[in-house]
């Protein structure tokens, strides 16, 4: 999000995560996030200016008690990351790295996750490293300065690439830091090859120095690139998109196809439009990307908890208690992020239904397929495989992501060169992280010989009736092969009992058999 003015943010993001373990870090699985072995997924907060609230220079009115109200606000609403853009134009790398480690120390205590924005398109935030403000040119099509074609050339090793290297070999091992990002919004006008090279250099530099942290680009949707989307984000963790007032880029095919995380680390309603409580229009909103895109995560845009305008709000989609009639809904965004917050924390389970599959069938018949539906409660989606536990049982699809919808899967089989009987199997519904995984589906296969119909013409007539005179053994003399079409009950010998039901089974040449009477 661009403002001309310091106080009108330009594209952070404040994610706030969940208790964690130092040793633990957010680890990318699928289409989610993991962490300490259990999914993590988070509403979250900008909070853009962070780490220069103390130092009085881009933000003067800010100071370290308004990150300490921020960090307040976020825990109360159970959000679990907050996003910093940690550059300025006025300060070396080392303090650059001394004001981002006091942010990501404070969110530490707080059990905080910190998304770190590395500079920012825009000229007039002064939000860039030292020494880059001349790579800035003024975009007719814009209106606004931003970060030149020639920076994303070559200018970007000159102060922001040592400057990255530097903080991310510095923090390499902090358990604050959800992800390293390139920057904000960041984009170059006309020259899709050379920005898609730019954006694969630095994930291979950061990753080579810090493997322990992933890394996103920072676009506000993936067309402003104007390159090839899933060669971009090839070396990226989690897809992300800046969502205002309910519109905006859906990039969520790219993580769809890559299986990668989505992020919505932008968003927000214009008070102007849909105020004084904009809380509705958030609230579906989040429904939107949640449940039925399968966001990971949601973040509004600039949080400000202060009572008084420290200059890192927005008029139109920040959170406040000061600006306009932000403070009508201040105490709803709070109370609706609680409820998703709720929402995430509470366990994870899996479930497949029906727990029992039976079929039967006569050899050299087809089985019937059977349907299978998985579902998942709590933190949603998940993915999930479905694992057979013999070859002659397939499953189609083989692999989702479970939500409260029941997902649809088929169960087929193949019982060539079984023999006759019960056979018993299972589909194994796994689903990493989840508490009660896995789940399994008892499958029980009855195969039947084709009885009484010897000679296998479909009826039951004299034909028959004298290949089993031939196969007649007596109670408990086992019979000869070839005989268990003869044998009704499977015991193994052909005795009066088997010869009473084939009596009662017989129908005469060509009148079919009736299906009963061709199974014990």
């Amino acid at each position: 999000m661009h403002r001309s003015a310091i106080r009108i943010p330009a594209g952070l993001v404040c994610l706030l995560a969940a208790a964690a373990p130092a040793e633990e870090f957010v680890r990318p699985a699928g289409r989610g996030f993991v962490l300490n072995n259990q999914p993590f997924r988070f509403v979250g907060y900008n909070v853009r200016g962070a780490c220069h609230y103390a130092a009085h220079d881009p933000l003067p009115a800010a100071s370290w008690r308004d990150l300490q109200l921020a960090l307040e606000f976020c825990q109360q609403s159970r959000a679990r990351v907050i996003r910093v853009f940690c550059a300025y134009r006025g300060i070396t790398p080392q303090q650059t790295g001394d004001r981002l480690a006091a942010v990501l120390d404070e969110c530490a205590a707080r059990d905080i996750y910190v998304l770190v924005a590395l500079t920012d398109v825009y000229r007039d935030t002064l939000l860039h490293p030292a020494g880059d403000t001349p790579a800035y040119t003024y975009e007719g099509c814009c209106g606004l300065w931003l970060l030149g074609h020639a920076w994303y050339q070559s200018g970007y090793l000159t102060n922001y690439k040592p400057q990255v290297l530097y903080l991310v070999n510095r923090f390499r091992d902090h358990p604050a830091v959800f992800a390293w990002q390139l920057g904000n919004e960041i984009r170059d006008i006309g020259y899709g090859s050379t920005f898609l090279a730019f954006c694969h250099d630095m994930a291979a530099a950061i990753r080579a120095v810090d493997p322990n942290h992933m890394i996103s680009i920072g676009l506000i949707g993936a067309w402003h690139a104007q390159t090839d989307a899933l060669q971009l984000y090839q070396p990226f963790d989690f897809v992300s998109s800046h969502n205002y007032n309910g519109g905006g880029d859906d990039d969520n095919w790219i993580a769809v196809q890559l299986n990668k995380p989505y992020v919505v680390d932008e968003a927000g309603f214009d008070s102007g439009v849909y105020g004084p409580d904009r809380t509705p229009e958030s609230g579906a909103d989040m429904t939107l990307w949640f449940d039925q895109r399968g966001a990971a995560g949601y973040m509004n845009w600039a949080l400000m908890a202060t009572v008084h305008d420290n200059g890192d709000g927005d008029h139109m989609f920040g959170i406040d208690r000061v600006l306009g009639t932000h403070g009508q809904d201040y105490d709803a965004y709070r109370a609706l992020f609680a409820l998703w917050g709720d929402r995430f924390a509470s366990a994870s389970t899996v479930a497949a239904a029906p727990p029992q599959i039976d079929r039967e069938a006569l050899i050299g018949e087809a089985v019937a397929p059977a349907t299978l539906t998985v579902t998942g409660a709590g933190l949603t989606p998940f993915m999930f495989r479905a694992v057979p536990s013999v070859p002659w049982i397939t499953v189609t699809p083989s692999t989702g992501y479970a939500d409260a919808s029941p997902v649809t899967l088929e169960v087929s089989f193949d019982p060539t060169g079984l023999p006759e009987g019960a056979h018993t199997a299972a589909v194994r519904i796994q689903a990493p992280f989840i508490a009660n995984s896995p789940v399994d589906v008892s499958i029980t296969l009855e195969l039947y010989d084709r009885k009484g119909d010897i000679d296998g013409d479909g009826d039951i007539d004299q034909a028959d009736y004298g290949l089993f005179q031939a196969c007649l053994s007596g109670m408990g003399i086992p019979a000869g092969s070839g005989c268990r079409g003869a044998d009704y009950n499977s015991d193994g010998d052909v005795d009066p009992a088997d010869t009473d039901r084939f009596r009662s089974c017989m129908t005469g040449p060509g009148v079919p058999a009736a299906p009963a009477c061709l199974r014990r």
